[in-house]
């Protein structure tokens, strides 16, 4: 009953929002910048990641560093 709840209500997953921001945020590497244009777009997006995770209590950082070690 309350995952149904959640649901209805727009609940995601810890996991589930982590993994989208890990991609967000690795679509983003500046290192893949075509102009400074690009780059500080690019720049932003990621700010703008480990800023909404932060919020959460979350370290982008680390997590990344996490699963670069895992692989």
């Amino acid at each position: 009953m309350f995952n149904g709840i959640m649901r209805k209500f727009g609940f995601i997953s810890e996991r589930e929002l982590v993994n989208v921001a890990v991609e967000v945020y690795e679509k983003n590497a500046t290192e893949n910048a075509s102009d400074i244009k690009d780059f500080y777009y690019k720049s932003g997006n990621a700010n703008a990641v480990g800023y909404i995770l932060s919020r959460f209590g979350m370290d982008v950082t680390k997590i990344i560093k996490e699963r670069k070690r895992k692989r």
